[in-house]
């Protein structure tokens, strides 16, 4: 996911320790041994248009978010589905994602963390679950990029049996859900963007 943060750029990425798969598995080669899986939020920053990138940097360590003895899941604790959304009148970016299992029966939830100072610190994850996915459900983010829309609402796409957008119209101090989802279980990692209509348009 690639976002431009007032002129600084932003790439986002699953750290996936083990493997490029979405479980992987671990060093030793053992199946559900608490290691394979386990997903990184890393990104790189360039201020320079992106002739040049900075270091490779952690957003999120799952190790230390969504240590085992908290959140046992089958395959290893995971961050995914990133999905950074800008906020051009306050200056800060908000980064969300899911985690920490991926199978059924796994606890699931939508997180958000954020930096007011084009990535070069973030603030600790926050579970927006309750705003974004309430009642449950396998809602996720939509893995790639939020907007920020001209009358300066975010929205962040969401899908799980559909799609929905998570929004907010206070500069990310509160978030909610949008009312219903559309396509169906095969609509999935969603894109969303601004339509603008042309002179004559119907409204």
């Amino acid at each position: 996911a690639l976002v431009n943060a007032g002129g600084v750029l932003i790439a986002f990425a699953e750290g996936r320790r083990f493997s490029c798969s979405d479980f992987g598995t671990s060093p030793s080669g053992v199946a559900n041994n608490g290691t394979n899986g386990q997903h990184d939020l890393v990104y790189r920053r360039s201020t320079t248009d992106g002739a040049g990138w900075g270091p490779l940097s952690r957003a999120v360590d799952v190790d230390a978010v969504f240590p085992p003895s908290r959140f046992p899941t089958q395959h290893g604790s995971a961050v995914w589905d990133v999905t950074p959304v800008f906020d051009r009148d306050t200056g800060e970016v908000f980064v969300f994602f899911a985690g920490p299992g991926r199978q059924a029966g796994e606890r699931t939830d939508i997180y958000a963390l954020s930096s007011t100072d084009s990535g070069s610190s973030w603030g600790a994850p926050a579970n927006l679950s309750a705003s974004c996915a309430p009642g449950g459900g396998s809602l996720t983010p939509g893995d790639g990029a939020g907007v920020q829309v001209s009358t300066g609402r975010l929205i962040v796409p969401l899908y799980g049996a559909g799609i929905s957008v998570c929004f907010s119209d206070d500069h990310g101090r509160t978030w909610k859900v949008s009312r219903g989802k559309v396509g169906g279980i095969l609509a999935t990692e969603p894109e969303i963007t601004e339509q603008f209509g042309r002179p004559g348009d119907a409204p």
